[in-house]
């Protein structure tokens, strides 16, 4: 019997099949690895990626915000600025309107006095 089984061409046909599957098998799981290996080290370099953009993102927001809060402070010396402006010419234009009107009415006194 042993004879025969060694011998038989379905039997080594059999054996033949298991020890190609067996290579097919090993084969296909060093593929699986490989591609497993490829896409970790793909998903690696995204989240590396998406942590420098997340950076870079960071960094234009408090840009930004710096920017916003001195478009503020400008703003505010620019109203200062204006309103003290129109203080002093409020404040010269009475002052003018005042010397003015004195002179107009010494003038007045001055006439009918004489």
């Amino acid at each position: 019997m042993h004879k025969f089984l060694v011998r038989s061409p379905a039997v080594l046909m059999l054996g033949a099949s298991l020890l190609v599957g067996g290579c097919a098998t090993t084969e296909s799981v060093q593929h699986a690895q490989s591609t497993a290996d490829s896409a970790q080290q793909n998903a690696s370099a995204a989240m590396s990626a998406a942590q420098k953009a997340q950076s870079t993102a960071d960094a234009s927001a408090q840009k930004a915000q710096e920017a916003e809060a001195a478009a503020r402070e400008a703003q505010m010396k620019i109203d200062s600025w204006a309103a003290e402006k129109h203080e002093r010419h409020e404040g010269a234009r009475h002052h003018h309107h005042r010397h003015h009107h004195r002179a107009h009415h010494r003038h007045h006194t001055a006439k009918t006095t004489q």
